[in-house]
């Protein structure tokens, strides 16, 4: 799914704004917050809405993880009596299951740091249930599907051990480093009865044109010392942050959702004054990221009202035009099983007996799906041949 119907563009950066009444609403409430002002305004754009134009509301919110959100907007803006009753059930049944799941969440999160320190294993908590913390402050309000950690490799087997000793299980297929689905998405996960599924990323990055900038040496040193839920843990530096978030929007994911640009907004809401966007540009260009970078933010300005210093997107989008920047935008919207983009990812891989299993596994898969289409053609055919030999008899 394109975000709110977004089409093809010359620049990947120009997002389209055109849109129907409730995407307009959609993006509305595109904030942890919304002043007097917005909420003034979002109750006329909801007064406006048919009942129809209400259920497109709830379905957009679904796949697009803003449920919460809109159901809080919606009824900060004492609008819960217009919608069909159906509507306001669904969003605020996903608003508590949010709440309930989040709550889990930061208990199993708040658990597993404590394993890893008594085992001397340091790991970044990144995305879900930690960015929420940081950005929404009300547990409510973002979706969270599963638990993140960053580790360093060298730490992956005490990590994973003190996973065990805290009562989580690996993952068939993600439990090992030779799993073809590891050496493919560089994430271990592990999981237990009645509770989340726990990803150790190996890599912030599973794209080679892209992963020398968001190395784990290079954001592990950036990274800060910060409290979650009243112990210490690391986590990344805003700079690198921002970046990685951008990347997993724009290049990692085809499926862009809208509740992903919320968090850069968030996220850029809570940078002091002060912050130097200058170096933050030059850092993104040296780290060869500026197309995802730039294509992140220009969204968020556009869709989300984000507020850009000068320049910045017009130095990002200027970089972005350079042969380096087009020709990593370009594999990285390949498929995974296209040659150069395969080619590049094997080269991201530890060693000879990694890239033999996983180009194994790849042969394997593509010989089964051969021989599935071979016989399809065949029962086809036979079908097609009984037909015309009992018309010609």
């Amino acid at each position: 799914m394109q975000i709110l119907g977004r089409r093809a563009h010359p620049a990947p950066w120009q997002a389209d704004q055109a849109s129907t009444r409730a995407e307009q609403f959609l993006r509305r409430c595109g904030r942890r917050a919304l002043a007097p002002e917005a909420l003034a305004a979002l109750h006329g754009a909801g007064a406006a809405l048919s009942s129809a134009e209400w259920e497109e509301v709830r379905h957009l919110a679904q796949v697009n993880g803003m449920e919460p959100l809109v159901f809080k907007h919606t009824a900060k803006a004492d609008l819960l009596a217009l919608p069909p009753p159906r509507v306001v059930a669904e969003l605020k049944a996903a608003y508590c299951a949010t709440l309930l799941g989040n709550r889990r969440f930061q208990r199993a999160l708040s658990g597993i740091l404590a394993a890893c320190a008594t085992e001397g294993v340091e790991v970044i908590p990144f995305k879900g249930v930690a960015l929420a913390e940081r950005y929404y402050q009300e547990p409510a309000l973002r979706p969270v599907r599963d638990l993140d950690l960053l580790v360093r490799r060298p730490d992956a087997a005490r990590c994973a051990q003190a996973l065990r000793q805290a009562g989580y299980r690996p993952v068939p297929g993600y439990g090992s480093l030779l799993d073809a689905d590891v050496l493919r998405y560089f994430v271990l996960q592990y999981t237990r009865e009645r509770g989340p599924t726990i990803e150790l990323h190996l890599r912030l990055c599973r794209q080679r044109p892209y992963a020398a900038g968001l190395s784990v040496t290079r954001v592990w040193g950036r990274a800060q010392v910060i409290e979650l839920w009243g112990q210490p843990a690391r986590y990344l530096d805003p700079g690198d942050e921002l970046r990685y978030l951008s990347y997993h929007y724009a290049a990692q994911h085809r499926d862009k959702r809208l509740i992903w640009l919320v968090d850069i907004v968030e996220l850029v809401s809570t940078l002091p004054p002060a912050w130097d966007w200058s170096r933050f540009v030059d850092d993104t260009i040296a780290c060869g990221l500026a197309t995802p970078v730039v294509v992140t933010l220009v969204h968020a300005r556009d869709l989300l009202d984000l507020r850009l210093p000068p320049t910045v997107a017009e130095r990002l989008a200027t970089a972005a035009l350079t042969r380096r920047e087009r020709v990593s935008w370009r594999q990285s919207q390949l498929q995974f099983a296209h040659p150069i983009r395969l080619g590049r990812h094997l080269l991201m891989l530890q060693d000879a007996r990694e890239r033999w299993t996983l180009l194994r596994v790849i042969g394997a898969n593509r010989l089964r799906t051969a021989r599935w289409r071979l016989g399809r053609m065949a029962a086809r055919t036979r079908g097609w041949l009984a037909a015309h030999t009992s018309d010609h008899v």
